[in-house]
């Protein structure tokens, strides 16, 4: 019990160091949680950005009816029936561009049945779309060419990929700090009761039991770390994430945080501090 009661001694006599870098680690120990978070959950999002396109077929101009559905028909034969396929024709066209290009939309009015040579016609097809199911729409007749969506979001798949690689380090590296800083702090502690373990050596103490302070003392600064960043997961992270989400509809697959996260922090945080109290202690008992 007295070995125990040594673990805490730091903290009655400084108590300002002790709570300062306690509320420290706790802080890197959530920002270290966030990355990996972030880490895990990014690529789901790029998979799915790279799997799931819009591609789009531009018909040749000067086409009668019969022979647009004609290419309609073909591409939903080629593409099958788990896919979205919608056409657009000039008319259609005209109408979405209406509240957010108004103007536009007036000029293209003033060409009069010219409009109709000037807009594309087109077919989206939306999924999981294969390459190979691009390229037989590209051989369909009379589809002047094909776009994908792939193209276009390929800047933002390599930044997807950048942020993970980036978000897993950051966690790497803050978990290594929170180690290192948890290290030190129980290094600087043991100075307030070596004197008394150098005591119990003399008397025979065993070393494992002469290590007890230290692993006291860092299971209990562990799991103060591990609650504050608990507490911080519960109440802020659930607006952080939800923040990140609404930046772009490309991340509105992303999971959310589990509340849960907040209770392996403490667990996690806890054992590694008494792993790491064991291991300073080592300049103060021997273990045999």
């Amino acid at each position: 019990m007295y070995l125990i009661r040594l673990a805490f001694r730091p903290w009655r006599m400084a108590p300002g160091t002790q709570i300062l870098t306690t509320l420290t680690l706790g802080g890197v120990l959530f920002f270290s949680s966030f990355f990996l978070w972030a880490y895990f959950t990014i690529s789901p999002v790029a998979e799915k950005v790279k799997k799931e396109q819009v591609v789009t077929a531009y018909f040749e101009q000067n086409m009668n009816t019969s022979q647009e559905g004609d290419i309609v028909r073909s591409i939903q034969s080629v593409v099958g029936s788990g896919v979205e396929l919608s056409v657009t024709s000039p008319q259609q066209f005209l109408k979405e561009i209406e509240v957010l290009y108004p103007n536009l939309r007036k000029e293209l009015l003033t060409l009069g049945n010219e409009v109709n040579s000037v807009l594309p016609k087109f077919v989206s097809v939306s999924g999981d779309i294969p390459q190979s199911v691009i390229s037989s729409i590209e051989s369909i007749p009379l589809v002047s060419h094909v776009e994908t969506s792939v193209d276009r979001y390929k800047p933002i798949i390599k930044l997807f990929s950048l942020i993970k690689v980036a978000s897993g380090w950051v966690s790497i590296t803050l978990l290594f700090v929170f180690l290192a800083s948890l290290f030190l702090l129980l290094v600087i502690n043991r100075s307030y009761y070596s004197k008394a373990i150098e005591v119990f050596q003399q008397m025979g103490g065993d070393g494992l039991i002469n290590s007890l302070p230290g692993i006291f003392s860092g299971a209990s600064t562990g799991f103060l770390a591990g609650l504050i960043s608990g507490v911080l997961w519960i109440f802020t992270f659930p607006f952080i994430s939800k923040t990140i989400i609404s930046v772009s509809p490309l991340l509105s697959d992303i999971a959310l945080p589990l509340y849960s996260v907040a209770f392996y922090q403490i667990v996690i945080a806890t054992l590694l501090g008494s792993v790491v109290g064991l291991f300073s202690s080592f300049g103060v008992g021997r273990i045999r």
